[in-house]
């Protein structure tokens, strides 16, 4: 199953979103490193092509959870590097929360025994 922006609750943070925050929030890093990233330590590979990738980047951009960061030093200055914004480590935490308060709720009504 592909990764939508699209597939959650209003309440919840899109996981799209939400892995690219997670990707994103040791060091700046251009699109193609945070879908890779993405798709080797949080997915199956190919779950976060660039289509949604760079839907879900437009978006954090526009929401102000990210903002374009300088050079890694990778020696191409045209890739375009992103870093987590302070509202961006906030959004982090409140669906860490979100997702601590769903696991805690499933474990309590021994849903999965």
């Amino acid at each position: 199953m592909k990764i939508d922006q699209q597939s959650q609750s209003s309440d919840a943070l899109p996981e799209a979103s939400f892995l690219i925050l997670i990707a994103i929030a040791r060091r700046p890093m251009h699109g193609y490193l945070i879908m890779q990233t993405v798709n080797t330590y949080f997915a199956s590979p190919g779950r976060l092509g660039p289509g949604t990738l760079y839907r879900t980047l437009q978006r954090l951009r526009s929401s102000k959870l990210i903002e374009e960061g300088d050079s890694d030093g990778d020696g191409d200055e045209r890739r375009v590097n992103y870093r987590i914004t302070p509202a961006g480590r906030i959004a982090i935490r409140l669906e860490l929360k979100r997702l601590k308060s769903l696991l805690a709720f499933a474990d309590e009504k021994e849903m999965f025994p």
